[in-house]
């Protein structure tokens, strides 16, 4: 467990304890009208605010809270994005993730990314737009191919998910490797592969969110 996990652990468990003694005091007193007597109710009461406060702005996780979690090279945010396309974000978006997720992610060797949506000039960052801005970059550098079959784009140029698709703004947590026997299958088979993975692999001995049940049940 890291270090940041172990904190906030301990901080927890500091917060319970200080709960139950809180109730522990509040039943002694509470048939007293004598204001002396509520005067150890109030400074635990006063405590345990300022335990639950620090606390709570801990679980919110932040960009190096996440490296610290994952490794550095496991998370893509801001910085890669700006380097990268050259999108310089105003307002970063929360992750969406607990520290408990995180740990999750990294057993499975998942990385952490910063999606966004629109390119410098203000255009939607579809895959068009991503393999323009990176060409030239992706040549300079010998880096090999954007794109599967740049020769022949004649299957996937007036596509869709080519020209008009972009993503949200948002973070997800991302698989380095293709999931386990989807190659060569159809969009059924696919499917049926990814429920699978979800949950005999991500959600394994836990519950599986209810947006994600939901749509395993409708398949």
């Amino acid at each position: 467990m890291s270090s940041l996990c172990e904190q906030i652990k301990t901080e927890y468990e500091q917060l319970q304890a200080l709960k139950e003694q809180l109730i522990l005091e509040y039943e002694k007193v509470k048939d007293s009208d004598n204001l002396n007597d509520w005067s150890v109710v109030k400074k635990l009461q006063a405590e345990w605010e300022s335990a639950y406060t620090n606390l709570d702005k801990k679980l919110y996780i932040t960009v190096e809270m996440a490296r610290e979690l994952l490794g550095r090279e496991n998370v893509l945010g801001p910085e890669e994005v700006e380097r990268t396309f050259g999108v310089r974000l105003e307002e970063v978006p929360e992750i969406p993730f607990s520290s408990k997720e995180l740990e999750r992610a990294r057993e499975l060797g998942q990385f952490l990314v910063l999606r966004v949506d629109k390119a410098p000039d203000g255009q939607p960052l579809t895959m068009k737009k991503m393999n323009e801005l990176l060409e030239d970059k992706f040549k300079k550098g010998n880096k090999g191919k954007i794109l599967c079959d740049p020769s022949d784009p004649s299957w996937y140029q007036a596509e869709e998910f080519y020209i008009s698709d972009a993503p949200e703004l948002h973070w997800a947590l991302v698989s380095r490797e293709t999931i386990p026997n989807s190659t060569n299958k159809n969009y059924l088979q696919q499917t049926q592969e990814l429920v699978r993975y979800l949950t005999d692999k991500v959600f394994k001995d836990q519950p599986i969110p209810p947006e994600y049940q939901e749509a395993i049940d409708e398949f």
